[in-house]
């Protein structure tokens, strides 16, 4: 008996023997782990015969052909709707939605403010007065705007509200 090793029913040129199979005369016409491929080097045209060790890096080809099918098939199964950008995002393990990735550039910017607050206070070097009191007045604040508006400045308006806590429209 022989079965595809191949899942793609289009693309089953490769067999593997199942279970042997032998002559009434007990010679063995099959023996379980012969793969048979679908060749032109056994006699000149294509038949099934036992693979050779140059059928070899065709039978890898298409192996190799078929998983990236089912890659691409899995992809777009699941990625069906997103862009270039998502894809890439997820691919590296980053958050995939927008709110999430603007929360990771109001923590970088925090991050980066904070540094370079403590860098300025070791270089001015503050006394112990005024390091108690730059640790317990701070305030640090980030907010990210999508899209970014360039041409925009802050207000006194946006100052009331940013510093009222209320959500910004």
């Amino acid at each position: 008996m022989a079965t595809s090793i191949l899942s793609s029913p289009s693309n089953q040129a490769s067999k593997s023997v199942k279970i042997a199979l032998t002559s009434p005369h007990r010679d063995k016409l099959l023996d379980v782990g012969d793969i048979y491929f679908r060749t032109l080097h056994a006699n000149g045209t294509l038949s099934s015969s036992l693979a050779r060790p140059q059928d070899w890096p065709d039978i890898l080809d298409i192996c190799f052909d078929n998983r990236e099918a089912d890659i691409g098939k899995f992809l777009r199964r699941h990625l069906v709707g997103a862009g270039a950008p998502q894809l890439l995002a997820a691919l590296q393990g980053d958050p995939a939605t927008p709110e999430d990735i603007l929360r990771r550039h109001c923590s970088t910017a925090l991050e980066r403010g904070h540094a370079a607050f403590e860098n300025a206070a070791r270089e001015r070097g503050l006394s112990p007065e005024e390091g108690a009191l730059a640790d317990r007045l701070t305030w640090e604040i980030a907010l990210a705007i999508e899209p970014p508006k360039t041409a925009a400045l802050p207000t006194k308006e946006f100052l009331a509200y940013a510093s009222d806590g209320r959500r910004l429209a």
